[in-house]
């Protein structure tokens, strides 16, 4: 399921993966945005190269409400 169909969900699960896996989240992140159909392996490794020296912190919750929007896990109650 391609849960990257959106830029800003793509560029937010991207941060996500940087902070938590830094370098080693590379392969990761060009897993999970295989999914989207035009997919383009060099744009995805350019946008995570950005990622690495960029200082954006997203929330790991941000994660479980992309997972939530697209129906993986049940809705977040507020």
């Amino acid at each position: 399921m391609d849960i990257t169909y959106y830029y800003n969900d793509w560029i937010a699960i991207g941060n996500i993966i940087k902070n938590m896996f830094d370098e080693e989240g590379r392969a990761l992140f060009h897993k999970v945005s295989s999914f989207y159909p035009n997919y383009d392996y060099d744009e995805t490794d350019s946008e995570y190269s950005a990622m690495i020296v960029g200082q954006y912190r997203y929330n790991s919750d941000r994660l479980f409400e992309i997972a939530a929007k697209y129906g993986l896990i049940p809705p977040i109650k507020k």
